[in-house]
C-alpha cells in the first residue's frame, strides 16, 4: 500500500508575487505541488544568486508543512492596496492619499499564510489556476485533519468577526472565485467556531 503521505493532490503552475525570502526568478515556472504532508513550491532563483555548492543548479523546493500552514484565502488587489496604502500613510502622513493608485482592474491573489522556522509570512500567488490551487490545498488540509485530528489549528478570530468573513466569502462566491462547495465548506467551518 502506498504511503498516502506521499500522494499529490495536484501540481500547478502559477505566478509568484511575493513572500519568501529568497530572490526568485520570474521568468522560470513557480510550481506548488500539494500533498497530504504540506505545500511544495519550487522555483529558480535569481541568476543574481551565489551558490556556492552547486553554481549551476538555480532550482529550489520549500517545503510548507501543512501543520505550519494557518490560512488560506483569497485577496483581491484592492485588498492588498489597502494594506500597503496603511503602510503609506503610517510612512508619509496625509500625504499618502496623494500617492495613491487609481485603478479599476480587478486582479485576485491567493494568499498562504503561514509559519516557516520561526517567521511568520504570507506566500502570494497569482494566474489562472490559483481557484484550482486553492480547492486542492482545502481538501489537502481537511484530509490532513481528519488524519491528525490533535493538529486542529487554534484560531485567533474571534466569534464577533466571523459574520464579516462569511461575508467576505459570499462576496467571493458571488463574483466566481470560489465554487458553492468550497463557499459551503468554509462556512461551516466558520459557523463552527461560534
Amino acid at each position: 500500500m502506498a504511503d498516502t503521505k506521499s500522494i499529490s493532490y495536484g501540481k500547478i503552475a502559477c505566478d509568484y508575487c511575493g513572500g519568501l525570502v529568497d530572490e526568485i526568478d520570474a521568468k522560470n515556472p513557480f510550481t506548488v505541488n500539494i500533498t497530504l504532508e504540506g505545500i511544495e513550491v519550487t522555483f529558480f532563483l535569481s541568476p543574481s544568486v551565489k551558490r556556492t555548492f552547486n553554481p549551476y543548479n538555480r532550482r529550489k523546493t520549500i517545503v510548507f508543512p501543512m501543520d505550519n500552514i494557518k490560512d488560506v484565502s483569497f485577496k483581491t488587489d484592492e485588498q492588498i492596496s489597502k494594506d500597503v496604502t496603511l503602510t503609506r500613510l503610517l510612512l508619509t502622513g496625509v500625504l499618502a492619499f496623494g500617492l495613491k493608485k487609481k485603478s479599476k482592474n480587478v486582479t485576485n491573489y491567493l494568499t498562504i499564510e503561514y509559519d516557516l522556522d520561526g517567521i511568520h509570512s504570507d506566500l502570494i500567488l497569482k494566474g489562472a489556476s490559483i481557484v484550482k490551487l486553492n480547492s486542492l490545498i482545502l481538501k489537502a488540509r481537511r484530509d490532513y485533519l481528519i488524519e491528525n485530528p490533535l493538529a486542529q489549528p487554534i484560531e485567533e478570530s474571534t466569534a464577533s468577526n466571523i459574520p464579516s468573513q462569511i461575508k467576505q466569502l459570499s462576496d467571493l462566491k458571488n463574483q466566481g472565485i470560489l465554487t458553492e462547495e468550497e463557499f459551503s465548506y468554509k462556512k461551516a467551518e466558520l459557523l463552527a467556531k461560534m
